[in-house]
């Protein structure tokens, strides 16, 4: 709990003072770190960052890539397509947008052949772009590996590419 409601001083002590080790696993099989990355995912706040970073320290680097990988299979299956998540990006409102990406909506989400991502390129919206490139979209369009930032040049979108 003190990693996923960001108690940066409370997972020092349950690391330092107390000895916890932190790679226990829960009943679930979800070590802290494994929990600490989800977390992240939608939440990107200060004090969450800070007891993840505390937590990091006290890790082996196999631990983290063994985690990391484990992770991204499971965001893998979490993510769901979303066709608000394009509307939105079309739309301009980053505030639905990041409500909708914190609930798992994948950030390549299609609508109509058209992505998230491409429709706030050619929306000229940048903080949509900005905010799907924080949750790791992809810049390939789909179009014969052409990038997302050629596509907006093609557009006229100079200051997003």
């Amino acid at each position: 709990h003190a990693i996923y409601n960001g108690h940066e001083h409370c997972v020092w002590l349950l690391l330092s003072k107390y000895e916890c080790k932190a790679d226990t696993k829960n009943k679930k099989g979800e070590c802290p770190l494994m929990k600490g990355f989800l977390m992240l995912y939608g939440e990107q706040e200060e004090h969450h960052i800070r007891s993840m970073a505390t937590l990091l320290q006290a890790v082996k680097i196999e631990h983290v890539r063994n985690v990391i990988e484990v992770k991204d299979n499971i965001l893998k299956k979490r993510l769901t397509n979303s066709r608000l998540l394009v509307d939105y990006a079309a739309d301009k409102n980053t505030e639905k947008m990041t409500d909708l990406l914190k609930q798992f909506s994948d950030p390549n989400s299609s609508r109509n052949g058209e992505t998230a991502l491409q429709a706030a390129v050619h929306g000229g919206h940048q903080k949509a772009v900005e905010l799907l490139i924080i949750f790791n979209v992809s810049l390939d369009t789909g179009d014969n590996q052409k990038l997302i930032v050629q596509e907006a040049l093609d557009h006229g979108r100079d200051k997003i590419a």
